[in-house]
């Protein structure tokens, strides 16, 4: 409330385990940021942020932006932020709303998202049409029960020299008419379906000089929409390895590209 009444500023957490609870309301999660916040930690794994187990009420983000309004300007680096060891509601590690612009994460670990009812356990979920201009760099997304990086209807999002292993379900997922999503220098690894997929009206995706090692199903999965056939995937200079289905699979979609 400090920072917020101030127009911004940086919480810094020193080397420790900070654990962090639910108000009661699902949408409030755990720790909510306001516009202009910087959290830094000492390090990953040095600084954590972990949530304890909500009982009955899900926790929409253990770090999030706000609900209800527009948070801009807001960066998370040098820490670990983490779901609770044991859940039995939907818990999505980072939570970003939908109208909020202009946030970054550089070195973060993001892990332990947990399923409940709603399938609800990712581990970086960009929420809504108005959320725009977003970096990931040089992060660990891992081990979350849903998918490690949904994008839902997002816009303008850069994953940079990121790992993403682990997923329950997709290592990246970019969905409902997400547009301009890149993926550069990453490794994106043993997710139990598919290591990339894009669906759902998506479009404007480019994958480049990035692993996709061992997947469930397709290591990169292309969909057209329901509406949308130009789905303008790219593909360069990546790795294709070990896909217990295809490796690249583009199903009744066009101007997608393949080199190298």
């Amino acid at each position: 409330d400090l920072i917020e009444a101030r127009g911004g500023g940086v919480m810094f957490f020193p080397p420790g385990t900070f654990m962090v609870g639910s108000t009661g309301t699902a949408s409030q999660g755990g720790i909510a940021l306001p516009d202009k916040v910087h959290i830094r930690g000492s390090g990953i794994d040095t600084t954590t942020i972990k949530a304890i187990d909500p009982g009955a009420t899900a926790m929409t983000g253990v770090v999030r932006t706000l609900s209800g309004g527009t948070s801009n300007g807001i960066r998370i680096e040098g820490l670990t932020v983490s779901g609770p060891d044991s859940a039995t509601v939907d818990i999505p590690v980072i939570y970003v709303a939908s109208t909020d612009t202009n946030l970054s994460l550089k070195d973060v670990r993001v892990t332990g998202g947990k399923n409940g009812a709603g399938n609800g356990g990712y581990g970086i979920r960009l929420d809504g049409a108005g959320v725009t201009n977003l970096t990931i760099e040089d992060c660990v997304v891992e081990s979350n029960a849903r998918d490690n990086i949904y994008v839902n209807g997002a816009s303008k999002v850069r994953v940079f020299k990121t790992n993403i292993t682990g997923a329950g379900r997709h290592g990246i997922n970019v969905d409902g008419g997400s547009s301009y999503v890149t993926v550069v220098g990453c490794r994106v690894e043993t997710s139990t379906t598919n290591n990339l997929i894009v669906q759902g009206e998506s479009f404007a995706v480019d994958a480049s000089s990035t692993a996709f090692l061992t997947s469930g199903e397709d290591n990169l999965r292309v969909r057209r929409g329901d509406v949308l056939i130009e789905t303008r995937v790219s593909i360069d200079d990546c790795d294709i390895i070990n896909s217990a289905r295809d490796g690249i699979s583009i199903a009744s979609a066009s101007k997608n590209r393949v080199t190298n």
